[in-house]
């Protein structure tokens, strides 16, 4: 959902520029723990889709749209943030090429991570699963997938997605039945 708009007095906006950074300082550093986790699970091969994720942390054209609306709105960084990845969002799910379509949910995965951060939250994971169970879902990021507590996962479906979203593709590594 999108972080209500909350505005505030000039000279404030620096201080919201400072928790965007923050916030994205964390969010490359828990990118990098997970990746380095799937490394050593799964191998080299399937920890370098998250070298996407850091790409997009680090994508200085969407950090600079970010901070521009912060300044120039006078609103805080979570709604910013929010508004930019998601016309990134948009804009790649209306892409003609599937592979181009399924990055935008890297987009998303990586901006809820980061929202989550500004709102100082922990990310929802599936690793909560204290049952067997099937998941049935809109979509699953490859955060969602790699975190999942495989012990109690018997399998999951979700509406959106292909044979090339990294979702699919750790569900693969993973071994866990999937229908996408």
């Amino acid at each position: 959902d999108d972080p209500p708009p909350r505005k505030f007095i000039a000279g404030e906006s620096e201080r919201e520029v400072a928790r965007l950074r923050e916030a994205l300082c964390a969010t490359r550093r828990q990118i990098v723990e997970l990746q380095e986790q799937v490394e050593k699970s799964l191998g080299a091969k399937d920890a370098a889709i998250f070298e996407a994720h850091v790409m997009v942390v680090e994508d200085g054209v969407m950090i600079d749209e970010v901070e521009k609306l912060i300044r120039s709105e006078s609103c805080n960084a979570e709604h910013a943030f929010y508004t930019v990845v998601h016309r990134y969002i948009r804009s790649l799910g209306e892409m003609e090429d599937p592979y181009l379509r399924e990055r935008a949910v890297d987009i998303h995965d990586v901006g809820r991570r980061v929202i989550h951060n500004l709102l100082g939250r922990e990310p929802s994971a599936l690793g909560g699963l204290d049952a067997p169970k099937v998941v049935v879902a809109h979509n699953l990021t490859p955060s969602d997938t790699v975190q999942v507590n495989r012990e109690f996962l018997l399998g999951f479906a979700t509406e959106a997605g292909g044979r090339t979203s990294h979702t699919a593709i750790m569900a693969r590594s993973l071994r866990i039945p999937a229908v996408v």
